[in-house]
């Protein structure tokens, strides 16, 4: 597993992109009226015109964690455990609800009170899948490989707090589709030591930002 540092990803597709800004368009309140003609003053040749807002754009260092995977099962078989909303429920432990197509809205209820809503915005079977997780993109892209399957995955825009919790947990997650896949009893569960492992990996190189 690994991750890297990021202002933007040359990998986010044109429906991501449409994806991420419906988010922010939702989440932000619409922009004032123009002024009506009423109260508009022209600038008198010669003078200034007044200072527009030109406050320069904030930046913020975000991340992506990449993790590769085989499995000895092939690509439809492991298609179907990522992208079937009854196969993800039974894998992740949590209910999921999933419209297999773009556009279409996936929700995992991590809690009753607490779900993770976002929107498919790539959806090519049985080779990619990809859908917004918050404010950030999460990416299944499968390779078939003789009888098994490569798995990249993917989540895109992670803010620098959250990279350890994701990390150990998308592991935890992979950890569980194996065992699903090949019928194997689920290991225990995993999160806390995982937590402790990515913590001392991630944060010596996450203090230099």
């Amino acid at each position: 597993m690994k991750f890297e540092s990021q202002s933007a990803s040359p990998e986010i597709e044109l429906e991501q992109l449409l994806a991420a800004a419906a988010l922010f368009t939702r989440n932000n309140s619409a922009p004032a009226p123009l002024e009506s003609s009423e109260n508009f003053v022209p600038a008198l040749v010669g003078e200034e015109a007044p200072m527009a807002n030109d406050s320069i754009a904030g930046a913020a260092v975000i991340y992506r964690i990449e993790f590769e995977r085989k499995y000895d099962q092939n690509i439809g078989r492991v298609w179907s455990a990522v992208s079937n909303e009854s196969e993800l429920t039974e894998w992740m432990k949590y209910p999921v609800t999933l419209d297999p197509r773009v556009g279409g809205a996936i929700r995992v209820d991590f809690a009753p009170d607490d779900p993770l809503e976002g929107i498919i915005c790539s959806f090519d079977p049985p080779r990619q899948l990809a859908f917004s997780w918050g404010d950030s993109l999460v990416k299944w892209e499968l390779e078939a490989d003789a009888n098994s399957t490569k798995v990249r995955f993917s989540h895109i825009g992670v803010r620098p707090e959250l990279v350890v919790g994701l990390g150990a947990g998308w592991h935890a997650f992979l950890d569980q589709l194996e065992d699903y896949l090949t019928g194997s009893a689920s290991r225990p569960d995993r999160y806390v030591d995982l937590t402790e492992r990515y913590h001392a990996a991630f944060r010596p190189l996450l203090s230099r930002r």
